[in-house]
C-alpha cells in the first residue's frame, strides 16, 4: 500500500488559523496562556486554510478535521471556531469541522458549542488540560461540558503528555494517570487522545485497566517527533487496529512525514485502510 489517489486519507487533527493571529501574535499571546504557550517560538507556524487545502492536495489527503486549540480566551475561541465553520462552509467535501471552547467556562462554554453545532461542527477540540486549568480541577466540575458532548455524539480531542522525555512547547503533564481517571470519570464519552495517548495504550496490558478503553482512541499526531515508528504496529498488539486514528498535526508537522512513516511500517494494508480513514469515519457517522 502506498501513498497513492486510490487510498482514502482522512487527517483528523490539523489546525488552521485566520490572519488575524498573525498580525495580533504578540498581544494574543498575553491574552491566552495556551496560545502563548504553543507559539512562544518565533518559528512556531500559523497556517491558513490556503495552506491547509495544498498540503492536501500534495499529499492526496480526502479530508482533514479542522480543530481548535485549548483556548483561554474567549475571544480567541470564538475567532478561531468561526474560521474553521467559514472554511468547512467553503470546502464542504474537504474540511470537518470541530469546535475548541474551555469545559470551565461552565454554560457560556456550552452556548459556544451550541453556537457551532448548528453550523455543523462534527466534535470538540483540541483542549489542553495543562492550560486550561483542567489537570487541576475536581472532575466533576466538568460533568456539564461532558454530559452535553455525550448527549450529543461529539468525540472530545484531548491533548496527551509523555511522562518523560524531552520539553517542547505545549507538552504539559497531562499524562497517564490523568487520562485513566477521566476516562473513567467519564465512561460514556468518545475520547481521541492525541500524540498516542502519551503512551497510554501501554496500560491496557494492566488488568485492572484493559477494560478502560472502549470509548477511547489515540492519534497519531506529531508521533513521528516522539516515537519510532514500530510504535504503531506495537500500539496495535496491545489495544488493537480500531483504536489508532492518523492525524498529522499539521501545520506542527508535515502531513507526508506521518503519512509515510505509517506506509512504511509492516501493517497490512487493511490496517493502515483502518488508520487512515476507517477508524476515525465510524466515530463520525
Amino acid at each position: 500500500m502506498s501513498n497513492n489517489s486510490k487510498n482514502k486519507i482522512i487527517d483528523s487533527m490539523v489546525h488552521i488559523l485566520p490572519e488575524d493571529f498573525i498580525i495580533h501574535k504578540k498581544d494574543f499571546m498575553k491574552i491566552d496562556l495556551t496560545f502563548g504557550e504553543l507559539f512562544q517560538s518565533p518559528k512556531s507556524k500559523i497556517s491558513n486554510i490556503d495552506e491547509l487545502l495544498n498540503s492536501m492536495d500534495k499529499n492526496n489527503i480526502d479530508k482533514a478535521i479542522c480543530c481548535g486549540f485549548g483556548w483561554t480566551s474567549k475571544k480567541l475561541a470564538k475567532l478561531s471556531n468561526d474560521y474553521i465553520i467559514e472554511s468547512y462552509k467553503k470546502n464542504p467535501t474537504k474540511i470537518i469541522p470541530f469546535c475548541s471552547i474551555n469545559p470551565l467556562w461552565g454554560n457560556e462554554g456550552i452556548e459556544e458549542i451550541e453556537r457551532c453545532f448548528e453550523k455543523g461542527i462534527k466534535g470538540v477540540g483540541e483542549l489542553h488540560p495543562d492550560y486550561q486549568g483542567i489537570i487541576n480541577c475536581q472532575f466533576s466540575e466538568l460533568k456539564k461540558f461532558f454530559n452535553y458532548c455525550e448527549n450529543q455524539n461529539l468525540p472530545v480531542v484531548i491533548h496527551a503528555s509523555e511522562p518523560i522525555g524531552k520539553y517542547y512547547p505545549g507538552k504539559g503533564t497531562f499524562t497517564s494517570k490523568y487520562i485513566i481517571e477521566l476516562i473513567e470519570f467519564f465512561p460514556k464519552n468518545t475520547f481521541i487522545f492525541s500524540h498516542l495517548g502519551g503512551g497510554t495504550p501501554f496500560f491496557a496490558l494492566m488488568k485492572e485497566f484493559s477494560n478502560k478503553f472502549v470509548n477511547s482512541y489515540f492519534d497519531t499526531a506529531a508521533f513521528s517527533y516522539i516515537y519510532e515508528k514500530k510504535i504503531i504496529e506495537i500500539i496495535k498488539d496491545i489495544i488493537g487496529i480500531d483504536k489508532i486514528i492518523f492525524s498529522s498535526d499539521f501545520p506542527v508537522i508535515s502531513q507526508n512525514r506521518i503519512i509515510q512513516d505509517i506506509f512504511s511500517t509492516n501493517l497490512s494494508g487493511s490496517e493502515k485502510e483502518a488508520i487512515f480513514h476507517e477508524n476515525i469515519s465510524k466515530l463520525l457517522n
